[in-house]
C-alpha cells in the first residue's frame, strides 16, 4: 500500500494547479493530499473524494485513487462501478467494461451499473450490447424514462429506428424530457447517414412505346452529415430528346424546432436544353403524435418561356416498421388547379438502410417536354428497393410504369452507395 500511495504522490502535487482552476478540483487535490500524508479517511470520504478528481477532469489520478481503494475494498461494487465510469469517460473500453460487468455479475440489480454499462457499449460502437445492457436497467426501472431514452440511442446507432422510435413514445408517457426526446425522433425522421461521408451514383433509363427516344441521366453526389443536418452536392448528365443536359445539384435536409426539419433542393442548369434552368424545392416536415409526420412544399420550374409553380401537402406515418405516406401536388394552371396523388408504402427490414417500397399515382401531371413542360393526366406504379452488404456499401433498384393518353413509359434506375 505504501509504495502506490508513494507512486501517485508526485502525481497530485505536479498537477494540483490545473485542478485548482475549480472550487472542486482544489478541494479533491487538498483531500487527497491528507489523505496520503497518512491522515485516516472513512469509505464515504474516501468515495466523495475519488469522485471529485473524476469530476474534476483529474481522471487518471481518479483511476489510482479508485486502485488504491479496491486495495481496502475488494470487489465493491461502488468503487468498481466509479472506476469503470472514468475508464468509460476515458475511452479505455476494454478495462471499463472488466469493471462494469464484474459489478453486475455480484450485483444484478444495481441499476446505476447497467446504466454505465450501456453507455460504455454505445461510446465503443457496440450497439446491440448497448440494447441488452438498457433492457436490464429497464426491467429494474419500468416506470423510469431514462433507460428507455438509453435503450432508444442504442437502437439508433444500430439503425434500427423502428424499436427506437417505440421507445422512445414509451418515454414520452414516463415523463421524460420533452426537448431530448422531440430531438431525437426528428433524427428518426430525417434519417442521418451511419457515417458522415455518403457519395452515391446513380444511372436511370426511361423507354417509351412511341418513338419518342430513349432517357438516360447520370447523377453523382456526395452526402455530408453535419451538426445542423446534412447537405449534399451533385451533378447530373442527362440526354432527353437526342438532346444533351447538364446540371449542378445542391440538397440540405435542416434541423429546425421541435420535430421540425426542412429539405431544399436547388438544381441549376446553365447551359439547358430541355431541363429547366433552375428547380428550386422547398418542403417542411412537422411530427406530431405518435408517429406521424406532415408536410409542406413549394416547388419552382424555370423553362425559358414559362414558370411553373407546384404546391404540395403531404401525411405519413410511421407504424412499426412501416412507412406509410399520402402527397399530393397542386399545379395552379390557367384558370384551374392540376392535382396528383401518390401514395407509397415502405417495408423496413431489420434495420433502416434496407427495405422495400411501392407507391401508385395518378392525376395531371407535370412532365419535362421538348420546348418546356407539358401536362398529362398520369397513372404511376413505382417499385424500389434498398440494401447495405455491409457497413460500407449499398445498392438501390428501382423500376416505374408510367401511363399517359399518348404513351407508356417505363424505367430503371440502379445506385451504389459508398459511406466513409
Amino acid at each position: 500500500m505504501t509504495s502506490l500511495v508513494l507512486m501517485i504522490l508526485p502525481i497530485f502535487y505536479g498537477q494540483g494547479g490545473s485542478v485548482a482552476d475549480s472550487a472542486a478540483g482544489a478541494a479533491a487535490v487538498q483531500e487527497s493530499q491528507h489523505y496520503l500524508s497518512g491522515d485516516s479517511r472513512s469509505y464515504d470520504e474516501k468515495l466523495d473524494l475519488a469522485r471529485q478528481l473524476a469530476h474534476s477532469n483529474r481522471r487518471q489520478e481518479a483511476i489510482e485513487l479508485y486502485t488504491i481503494f479496491l486495495t481496502e475494498y475488494p470487489d465493491d461494487p461502488d468503487l468498481l462501478l466509479g472506476r469503470g465510469l472514468v475508464y468509460a469517460w476515458e475511452g479505455q473500453y476494454a478495462e471499463g467494461e472488466a469493471d462494469l460487468l464484474a459489478v453486475t455479475r455480484h450485483v444484478p440489480t444495481y441499476a446505476d451499473a447497467w446504466m454505465a454499462l450501456g453507455n460504455l457499449y454505445l461510446w465503443w460502437e457496440r450497439s446491440l450490447q448497448s440494447v441488452e445492457a438498457c433492457s436490464r436497467w429497464a426491467e429494474l426501472q419500468p416506470d423510469n424514462a431514462a433507460p428507455y431514452i438509453a435503450r432508444a440511442k442504442a437502437y439508433r446507432s444500430a439503425r434500427q429506428f423502428a424499436q427506437a422510435r417505440k421507445d422512445l413514445i414509451i418515454a414520452i408517457k414516463l415523463g421524460g424530457d420533452r426537448e431530448e426526446i422531440s430531438g431525437l425522433l426528428r433524427q428518426l425522421d430525417r434519417i442521418p447517414t451511419a457515417l458522415p461521408w455518403e457519395p452515391i451514383l446513380l444511372l436511370d433509363v426511361q423507354t417509351f412505346s412511341t418513338d419518342r427516344p430513349d432517357w438516360s441521366t447520370t447523377t453523382a453526389l456526395v452526402k455530408r452529415e453535419v451538426s445542423l443536418g446534412s447537405i449534399a452536392v451533385g451533378f447530373i448528365q442527362t440526354r432527353r430528346f437526342d438532346q444533351e443536359d447538364r446540371a449542378f445539384l445542391l440538397d440540405s435536409y435542416m434541423n429546425l424546432w421541435r420535430r421540425g426539419y426542412a429539405n431544399i433542393r436547388l438544381q441549376f442548369a446553365p447551359w439547358r436544353r430541355v431541363l429547366p434552368g433552375s428547380d428550386t424545392i422547398i418542403e417542411i416536415f412537422q411530427g406530431v403524435g405518435k408517429g406521424w409526420e406532415l408536410s409542406g412544399s413549394y416547388r419552382r420550374m424555370a423553362f425559358p418561356e414559362t414558370l411553373v409553380y407546384i404546391l404540395g401537402s403531404s401525411l405519413a406515418w410511421y407504424l412499426g416498421s412501416w412507412y406509410l405516406r399520402s402527397q399530393t401536388l397542386f399545379v395552379p394552371i390557367d384558370e384551374g388547379i392540376d392535382r396528383f396523388t401518390m401514395a407509397t408504402a415502405r417495408r423496413y427490414i431489420v434495420t433502416v438502410d434496407n427495405f422495400l417500397e411501392i407507391g401508385a399515382g395518378l392525376g395531371r401531371e407535370v412532365v419535362t417536354g421538348l420546348i418546356g413542360p407539358e401536362y398529362a393526366e398520369t397513372y404511376v406504379l413505382i417499385v424500389r428497393g434498398q440494401t447495405f452488404i455491409n457497413s460500407r456499401w449499398g445498392f438501390t433498384l428501382s423500376g416505374n410504369l408510367q401511363q399517359t393518353p399518348d404513351y407508356r413509359q417505363r424505367g430503371l434506375s440502379v445506385g451504389v452507395i459508398a459511406r466513409l
